[in-house]
């Protein structure tokens, strides 16, 4: 995760110039404080959920989305064992271009 989230961090800054100008402020905020990396934890991805929720306009209940996460996660687990070996499988024959 730590490799990815430098790699994409490297992207975002060497693009900073060409990134629209509401966008510059979130990619600092979001390499300042290693949000990528955040994602892998349930906490990180509570805060995720209830920043979204704030910067709607409309009420509505994403800051609650993570207890819906936590009661399906092990369908969730189940689904992503099935499908990661899958995407791999159509990365490495060329089904699905790699980005890097």
């Amino acid at each position: 995760m730590r490799d990815f989230a430098d790699a994409v961090y490297e992207e975002l800054r060497t693009a900073h110039d060409a990134l629209p100008p509401r966008m510059t402020g979130f990619v600092s905020y979001m390499i300042d404080t290693d949000l990528l990396v955040a994602y892998r934890e349930r906490e990180g991805i509570a805060r995720a959920f209830a920043g979204m929720s704030r910067r709607m306009r409309h009420e509505n209940p994403l800051d609650q989305a993570i207890r819906e996460l936590d009661r399906e996660y092990e369908a969730l687990e189940s689904d992503f064992l099935e499908f990661f070996p899958q995407l791999l499988a159509a990365v490495d024959s060329g089904e699905i271009r790699r980005l890097a």
